[in-house]
């Protein structure tokens, strides 16, 4: 019985230290989200007007680093859009996610190329996007010169590729990272779920 206790200790050492170092840049531990939708609300618009108002507030407050508001949160990213390159008919299957500007520092994550929304001018905002270094490795781009994705099939609205964010962990760690888009909505738009504060 001391043998099988003294081994479980030691298993659950290191899934302890994977679990460390797979997560390490992403502080989880920092930050509270709440689910609040729109439609929670007795009427939607007035719904995403006092959303918009709770980020604000929160961003107010001394005790609060960042406050953000966004469809999905890390370990939530389950929907999936198809993406081409221009010129390719191949479609990649992408994790996708609509996020205000202040998303990235409450989780205090890095660009590592270009800019997040947060700089971003008035158009990138409305068409561009962020992704991540594992959907910059699936494309097999070095740079982001120019680098341009095409939503959907033939015909699809493009998506200038604005900035990369380091890769995380959004879904179980049992899966490997797959590539990820982040869209940019106003901090009143319909399709926020989640208010997230660090």
């Amino acid at each position: 019985l001391a043998l099988l206790l003294v081994a479980g200790t030691f298993g659950i050492q290191k899934q302890i230290g994977f679990m460390q170092d797979q997560v390490s840049d992403l502080q989880l531990g920092e930050v509270a989200w709440v689910a609040v939708r729109s439609d929670h609300f007795n009427d939607p618009t007035e719904g995403r007007q006092q959303l918009a108002t709770l980020q604000q507030e929160l961003q107010r407050s001394s005790a609060v680093a960042e406050a953000s508001v966004s469809s999905v949160v890390p370990g939530r990213y389950a929907i999936g859009r198809t993406f081409r390159q221009p010129g390719e008919d191949e479609a990649y299957v992408m994790r996708t996610a609509t996020v205000d500007a202040a998303y990235f520092d409450a989780y205090d994550l890095q660009l590592t190329a270009g800019h997040g929304f947060e700089a971003a001018t008035e158009a990138e905002r409305a068409a561009g996007v962020v992704v991540n270094q594992a959907t910059m490795q699936a494309m097999g781009w070095d740079t982001l010169d120019g680098k341009v994705l095409f939503g959907g099939a033939e015909g699809g609205a493009p998506h200038p590729v604005i900035g990369v964010v380091e890769d995380f962990h959004f879904k179980s760690l049992r899966e490997p990272i797959e590539p990820a888009v982040h869209f940019y909505a106003g901090a009143d738009a319909t399709a926020y779920r989640y208010v997230s504060v660090r």
